[in-house]
This record gives C-alpha cells, sequence and structure tokens, in this order.
C-alpha cells in the first residue's frame, strides 16, 4: 500500500470523496489527514524498536575520546540499540551508554578504566579510554528514515503520493483515523483501543525473543566464547 491508497482507505471509512492526490492536495482534510499520517509515522519510529528501522553502523576510529557527531558520523541515525557497540578490532563489547556521574566520577579522579565504554553527549560519541586510530566500531541503530519512496529510498518524511511506510500501513491508516476523530470532537476511544491493539500485536509479532535470562552479560559472554574441546 502507498500512501495514497493508506489515506483513500481512511476517506472510505468516513465517506469522504475519493482523493486522487494526497501530498499536494490544497482540500484542508486531506492536508489534515497527511498530518496526522505523519505524527502516526514519527511516533511509531520513535516508540519502538521495529526489526525493519534496524541498520548496522561501522564507524572508524580516531585517537581521541570524542569520535564525533553521531548524526555526521551515521547519516541516517536516530538512536542506538543499547549493548550492541563491539569494538571490531579488539575483538571486545564496549559498555555503555556511560552515566553522567560514573563519567565525571572517572575524569575526577583520574582513573583507567579495564573496559572500554562509550558516552553520549550533546549528540557526539565518546570512547573511554581513547581508542587508537583505525580501529572499528560497530553498532545496531534504529534509522530516522521512517518513510520508503517507490524505488525503496529511505526519507524521513512522506514526499510524494507512491511512498510506503515499512513498518505498517495497518498501523498508520488506524492512527490516522482515531487522531481525525479526535480532532475533530467526536468519540475516538473505539478506534484508539482498536490502534493500540494493532501496535501491541504487530510489535508482539516483529521480533523473535531469545531464551530469556536475568544475567545482562549473558549474550556477551556467548559470543566470545570459542569453539572447541574445553577438556582438561
Amino acid at each position: 500500500m502507498t500512501l495514497l491508497s493508506v489515506i483513500q482507505d481512511v476517506a472510505l471509512d468516513f465517506s469522504f470523496p475519493k482523493p486522487n492526490g494526497i501530498v499536494l492536495s490544497t482540500d484542508p482534510t486531506i492536508k489534515q489527514l497527511l498530518s496526522f499520517a505523519r505524527v502516526t509515522a514519527r511516533k511509531l519510529n520513535r516508540d519502538f524498536e521495529w526489526q525493519v528501522q534496524l541498520r548496522e553502523a561501522t564507524i572508524t576510529t580516531i585517537a581521541a575520546e570524542n569520535q564525533g557527531v553521531l548524526t555526521t558520523l551515521v547519516t541516517d541515525y536516530d538512536r542506538m540499540i543499547s549493548e550492541s557497540m563491539f569494538n571490531r578490532t579488539q575483538q571486545r563489547p564496549v559498555d555503555g551508554p556511560r552515566s553522567p556521574v560514573s563519567h565525571q566520577g572517572d575524569l575526577a579522579m583520574s582513573s583507567t578504566r579495564l573496559r572500554d565504554s562509550y558516552r553520549l553527549r550533546g549528540g557526539s560519541l565518546f570512547i573511554l579510554p581513547a581508542p587508537a586510530a583505525g580501529e572499528t566500531i560497530a553498532f545496531e541503530y534504529i534509522t530516522n528514515q521512517w518513510a520508503s519512496s517507490a524505488a525503496g529510498a529511505g526519507q524521513t518524511d512522506f514526499l510524494a503520493d507512491t511512498d510506503t511506510f515499512p513498518i505498517g500501513e495497518d498501523l498508520l491508516r488506524l492512527g490516522i483515523a482515531y487522531r481525525f476523530l479526535d480532532r475533530k470532537g467526536f468519540a475516538f476511544e473505539t478506534e484508539q483501543a482498536e490502534y493500540l491493539a494493532a501496535v501491541d500485536a504487530a510489535f508482539g509479532n516483529d521480533r523473535v525473543q531469545g531464551r530469556l535470562t536475568q544475567d545482562a552479560s549473558a549474550d556477551r559472554r556467548r559470543s566470545r566464547v570459542a569453539e572447541g574441546s574445553w577438556n582438561l
């Protein structure tokens, strides 16, 4: 489904005339529906870690704590996935994100950490202690490109009627509908409940969950255990 077909479905639900265009429309109702589509899409991308929005980034370090602005290092960066950062050159995890208290405490006491860690501050990525130049750091993140063009290019907005919403057009349609009713002062609770239930179901089906454990470091330990015989 495209942006056009989604909003055409919403118009049909409310017995509106079927629009022939969305993005360039001057009709106040269509412009409002487009606004609700954007609000719904941005919120869905911001509130959940959908697998279709997951990306992997690799950066080459410089010999400094401050590695640079994240949105410059990764142009479609929205937010990082916790505990996904590893130094591939050194073959070890990079702990973090560090809290302001622990980071400032280390600086005040001039303490040397035995494990690499990272800190996010002012939009920049800090790695502590400062790595050598030329090392490869990898992590996963959520992209800020929640829309796609007809050719499949990622976008941060709906720019054409043929654009799509990879997270799910059904969720987009339901979100537009309940927000429209709410703004117009009509009863919207039923439609809102349907939307929220659909979001919960979609997110529950979106990610395959691994074995539950209370040990947060279990995945990291498993990733570093070499194959082979453990006989003594």
